[in-house]
């Protein structure tokens, strides 16, 4: 995914970009920023970030670096120094927040992201929020389920209608399940919701045609 060469330990660079690829799915741009401080402090920190914001179009220019420090030349002429790049590279992630949640209208295909948590809000009654996702016709769904239920033993479980997903989560599974991408080639409006539950609240996801 980062593409180039990074020399950090591959668990390193791969728990960094599992952090980074959610964070569309968090509360707000702020909680994205914060969610990533500290993590490019660090050469490989640097260096991961910046590539992986490189790959999703939100990092214009050339990353570039040597052995003591990690810099990016921007389009334009002005560098981002090595002191200035994990103040930058949190910026970028309030961007990441904005660009996967806004409105898709007119926007290029590209991967949306949304967590989805299952919630109890009346008796016998359980579902998944937020109860309307919206993408354009060839972008790439990527869910994240959590499981906001505090029962240890009972999963909640997800079905999306029309496109085969359906998943058990229960709490025990942390910051939630992730749903293998999916590309939403069909439009229109599908159901999901909470499989067991006695008063089923369905939330929908509409593609829209471009």
């Amino acid at each position: 995914m980062l593409g180039g060469r990074t020399p950090c330990r591959a668990t390193e660079v791969s728990a960094l970009v599992t952090r980074l690829d959610y964070l569309p799915g968090l509360s707000s741009p702020d909680d994205a920023r914060q969610s990533v401080s500290g993590h490019f402090d660090s050469w490989c920190g640097k260096k991961a970030g910046a590539l992986y914001f490189q790959s999703k179009g939100l990092l214009s220019g050339r990353v570039r670096s040597d052995s003591y420090a990690v810099w990016v030349e921007q389009d334009g002429g002005r560098a981002v120094k090595n002191a200035e790049l994990p103040g930058f590279l949190e910026a970028l992630a309030a961007r990441a927040y904005d660009t996967g949640r806004a409105d898709p209208s007119g926007q290029p295909e590209m991967t949306r992201h949304f967590t989805l948590v299952a919630d109890a809000p009346g008796l016998w009654r359980t579902a998944w929020g937020p109860s309307e996702i919206v993408v354009n016709r060839g972008d790439t769904v990527a869910l994240r389920l959590v499981n906001g239920i505090h029962s240890m033993n009972t999963p909640a479980g997800f079905v999306l209608e029309g496109y085969g997903v359906r998943y058990d989560v229960f709490p025990t599974d942390g910051r939630g399940v992730a749903v293998p991408p999916f590309v939403a080639d069909r439009a229109g409006t599908f159901l999901f919701y909470e499989v067991r539950s006695l008063n089923r609240a369905a939330g929908v996801l509409i593609v829209r045609e471009r």
